[in-house]
């Protein structure tokens, strides 16, 4: 199956010096568009974390520190902002024919015919990184698309990488508002090519919604293919992916798309994953789409969906933006909703209950915000367990109306 390459299996908590009541707010609406508009022309970008932040000061020492010294440039893109986000698997490893792929948008410096900005292409390496080549696996002079994730799909039982495909997908827009969603494909050859293959299927975000037949935007998370033969991701449910507040942008749950191979293309089916939180006072749900994430058994059998967000009902130290996860035991035939866990618990966490700020209304009240914005990832283990790799600070608030909001250190 593709592994994506995760660095580390821990809870980690932010460690801070300064008691002053900073904020830092995540993703809303305005960053979405600023995706679309401003990240194309490679200006200025001041957030600081995932959104937009007030700094207060904070003393700051730094240190040396040693990192790895070799190196090899092996990509290049029009920007990097299209591959900055937790839960897209863009880096995959896949066992079965030891090769390592990376999707990414093509560089300016590509040698295409009739390509443009939005072109995605796959590099892809049999020898461990010593030498790589590329193939072109989406292209259109319409649907430009945008920030890519995906690897390979490997037919049962075989062992050459000129066998196996690369599929790919990704939101798309037309140099202004988001209008649907690419998935492509196309059989790996060696050398690779700059035209791409047959399976270029788009899904538009206004009726008729394509193939599946559902709306869905931005499927750029938990990318995975697993022993089963199928191909599975996650998209986005929401009311208007150019909404520009939060009820019409209007977040409410996640699509787990499956693809099944059939004569040289694939088949897409659509689960839909809406859970209850708690509601700001506009009416919209606290939570997230900024990220989502997947991770399966070999087998297929076994999955996790992970959301993030205020799950509705949850009070004292669960009141805030944490997991939301649902899991199947029967390869996505049915799915559960896991009951809900305390990660202030004094005896569990200690390690993280001890390092966050309590929320500014209440020094006695720490509530546990589980940070994508300085990377997260989930992978399952030999037993079927979950585990997951994030950072954990402090929520702000525990007002219903502001659960999205964290303390922000320094320059941090």
């Amino acid at each position: 199956m593709n592994k994506p390459l995760l660095l580390g299996f821990a809870f980690a908590a932010a460690l801070s010096a300064s008691a002053q009541n900073s904020r830092l707010k995540p993703n809303g609406p305005s960053n979405k568009l600023r995706e679309s508009m401003i990240s194309e022309s490679a200006v200025n970008k001041t957030t600081t974390g995932p959104g937009k932040s007030v700094t207060k000061p904070a003393t700051t020492v730094k240190t040396s520190s040693t990192i790895a010294t070799s190196c090899t440039h092996f990509a290049g893109s029009y920007n990097a902002l299209g591959v900055y986000l937790s839960g897209q698997e863009c880096l995959q490893y896949n066992a079965d024919v030891n090769a390592v792929t990376f999707v990414h948008r093509a560089a300016p410096c590509y040698s295409l015919s009739g390509g443009n900005s939005g072109t995605q292409v796959v590099k892809y390496s049999i020898n461990n990184g010593s030498n790589w080549d590329s193939t072109v696996f989406w292209q259109s002079t319409v649907n430009f698309g945008r920030y890519p994730q995906g690897g390979l799909y490997n037919p049962i039982g075989n062992t050459n990488v000129n066998n196996a495909y690369v599929v790919g997908a990704g939101p798309t827009n037309q140099g202004g508002p988001w209008n649907g969603s690419f998935i492509a494909s196309k059989k790996i050859t060696t050398p690779g090519t700059t035209s791409p293959g047959t399976d270029m299927q788009f899904f538009p975000n206004t009726p008729p919604f394509g193939t599946i037949g559902k709306k869905f935007d931005f499927p750029r998370y938990g990318f995975n293919y697993t022993k089963d033969g199928l191909v599975r991701m996650i998209g986005v449910i929401q009311n208007d992916a150019n909404g520009t507040t939060n009820p019409t942008y209007g977040v409410r749950g996640f699509a787990v798309l499956k693809g099944t191979f059939n004569a040289g293309a694939f088949v897409w089916s659509y689960d839909s994953l809406v859970p209850a939180t708690i509601m700001r006072t506009d009416g919209s749900k606290q939570m997230t789409d900024r990220l989502a994430n997947m991770a399966w058994n070999d087998a297929g059998t076994v999955r996790y969906v992970m959301m993030l967000g205020a799950r509705a009902g949850s009070t004292g130290t669960m009141k805030g933006y944490q997991p939301i996860i649902y899991k199947t035991t029967n390869s996505g035939a049915s799915w559960s909703l896991m009951p809900p866990q305390d990660f202030a618990d004094p005896v569990l966490f200690r390690g993280v209950v001890e390092r966050l700020w309590s929320t500014s209304s209440n020094t006695n009240l720490a509530v546990p915000y589980f940070n994508f914005g300085e990377g997260m990832d989930m992978i399952v283990d030999i037993n079927n367990n979950l585990h997951i790799a994030t950072t954990i600070v402090g929520s702000y608030s525990n007002n219903n109306d502001s659960l999205d909001y964290t303390f922000n250190i320094g320059t941090e």
